[in-house]
């Protein structure tokens, strides 16, 4: 047998890895977009260890261990086992001290518990609620009305230090309660109570939190509540009230004390106390957080109605979307809205109409009524099943006064369903009035662009002609500078010729040949052509040719001698 995460429940025996463990507490650690990541605590039944889990989403199951629960009495220690004997069978099972855990500083020979079984095996026992033990030290005990209110620390026969009135004395037995923090807080009936009483010594400090003790005429329990719980505002000296809560120690003095979730005046109704509770179950795992509702499509192709196909409702969504948006394609899930057979009809509905149905939205929907009539749409698996949901759900039940937990989990809430039609389509009339006025908004920013277009073409025009050259102007310049040039060139050909002319007459001025013109003469030897410029140079017999002007006279050296011109 298996049970979800929404079934499950402190002290409750499940198997994990094929090995038992307790529920010892659970909660939200943190919030994703579908779902919260959940941690548990939980107690190993075998080796009494503490582990700790996270599981995200809600679909996951946790298979039931299979425990059972023997009557059986301590009989004995042996080599750090203790050995039970069951009181039916007289088998004997060993347990370690580790699987007794707390219950040790309880155990005395001869006590009666329950041994608690894994498949057959003993793997804990659960002691009763209250265990007789010896004083077995204490001062010597007070009597008379000192020892009235007063208390000091006794030690019991099993090792055990507690706080004990005055007057009791070694050797005397007392009753002691074997239920420790942790052992309360495993035993699922406490932690899931309702009680009722008056109020009395309420305490508001400035925390938020209410201190109060709650009282019939026969006892007085103290609770505790913490701040933004469910009903808290009920609270008043002497208001009489139904709470519901668990049973928890406040370690640093001992009390036994009522943690309250839900408050209630009396009077209220089962329907509303049980609708509360679990309203604040669903709340604490998260399926009522803004953070994952989805947005409706705004053209939806698809709508799936969840609701009974006889009633009114569906006539009037019917009537409203076809006057709004005849577009939409209508389609029905028919369930029944009321009865007993009511809330799994329509959790099995939402699943079709989410899964197989093609709708882009899912309403559900039913018409006014009393809490009893609307109470389906109050049931956990309707809940669970709009969570669950994969596309938009809008609830739509009763009036606009009514509030059902379909309403908190849904991703829309509408007053009414011809409210939910209205909401989940547009209207056809203000679709044609924003066609027509987009229309005209669009005719006059065509024609504003188009005047700006035609603008801007002129300009650019204007641009271009204004920027054209001057071609007969730039002709003139052309020619202008044409003319310039031929001029400078003439010019500049001039002057390098007379210049020339002037360089070839100093260079002809400068030539031999206008020297040897002015009777002069070049004497050179006929066998190497060398120049004789001195007499040295030539000796008597020595043929020379002599350069003249117009010609070459072949000669011979009769003598030389030495002698220079004057000037």
């Amino acid at each position: 047998m298996t049970v979800n995460y929404g079934e499950l429940r402190k002290g409750m025996a499940i198997e994990m890895d094929d090995a038992p463990y307790i529920v010892l507490e659970y909660e939200q650690r943190k919030m994703q977009q579908r779902a919260p990541t959940m941690r548990i605590k939980f107690r190993a039944l075998i080796t009494g260890r503490q582990v700790e889990r996270s599981f995200s989403g809600y679909d996951v199951d946790f298979k039931l261990a299979d425990v059972e629960r023997r009557s059986a009495q301590y009989i004995y220690e042996d080599d750090n086992l203790y050995y039970f004997m069951d009181t039916d069978t007289y088998d004997q099972f060993p347990l370690s001290s580790d699987q007794i855990a707390d219950g040790l500083q309880f155990l005395v020979e001869q006590i009666e518990v329950d041994l608690v079984l894994y498949r057959e095996n003993p793997v804990a026992i659960e002691l009763p609620i209250t265990v007789n033990l010896e004083v077995t030290e204490t001062v010597p005990g007070v009597r008379g009305d000192t020892a009235q209110g007063g208390t000091k620390p006794a030690t019991l026969q099993t090792g055990l230090v507690v706080q004990v009135p005055l007057f009791v004395t070694q050797g005397e037995m007392i009753k002691l309660s074997s239920y420790t923090k942790q052992t309360l807080e495993r035993d699922s009936v406490l932690q899931d109570l309702w009680v009722g009483g008056e109020v009395a010594n309420l305490a508001r400090p400035g925390s938020g939190h209410a201190y109060f003790s709650i009282r019939d005429g026969k006892a007085t329990m103290r609770c505790v509540m913490f701040r933004n719980s469910r009903g808290m505002h009920y609270l008043d000296n002497g208001a009489a009230i139904i709470l519901h809560g668990r049973i928890s120690i406040y370690e640093q003095r001992g009390d036994l004390q009522v943690i309250a979730d839900i408050v209630q005046p009396e009077g209220v109704g089962e329907l509303q106390l049980k609708l509360e509770q679990l309203k604040l179950q669903l709340e604490q795992q998260g399926l009522f957080d803004e953070s994952r509702k989805r947005t409706l499509p705004q053209f939806p192709k698809k709508i799936a109605v969840v609701t009974s196909p006889t009633g009114s409702v569906w006539h009037d969504i019917q009537n409203v979307i076809r006057r709004r948006y005849p577009l939409v394609e209508l389609a029905i899930a028919p369930a029944p809205v009321q009865g007993e057979d009511a809330a799994p009809a329509i959790a099995e509905a939402l699943q079709a109409a989410g899964d197989e149905s093609g709708a882009d939205i899912v309403i559900v929907a039913r018409g006014g009524g009393s809490l009893e009539d609307l109470w389906a749409f109050n049931e956990e698996a309707v809940a669970r099943a709009i969570f669950a949901c994969p596309i938009p759900v809008v609830s739509a039940v009763g009036h606009e006064t009514d509030y059902t937990i379909a309403d908190l989990v849904a991703d829309l809430r509408a007053p009414t369903p011809s409210a939910a039609a209205e909401l989940v389509v547009p209207d056809k009339v203000e679709l044609i009035a924003f066609a027509l006025g987009a229309a005209q908004s669009m005719d006059a920013s065509i024609s504003r662009q188009l005047t700006s277009g035609i603008d801007a073409a002129s300009q650019l025009e204007r641009r271009l002609h204004n920027a054209l050259p001057d071609l007969d102007m730039l002709r003139l310049r052309i020619d202008d500078r044409l003319r310039s040039a031929r001029q400078m060139l003439m010019h500049m050909l001039r002057l390098n010729s007379e210049r020339t002319q002037g360089l070839r007459l100093r260079l002809d001025s400068l030539s031999p040949r206008d020297t040897l013109r002015r009777g002069y003469a070049i004497v050179q030897r006929t066998d190497d052509s060398s120049v004789i410029s001195e007499h040295t140079q030539a000796s008597a017999g020595d043929p020379i040719n002599i350069t003249l002007t117009n010609g070459i006279i072949e000669a011979e050296v009769t003598s030389t001698r030495n002698g220079q011109q004057e000037r």
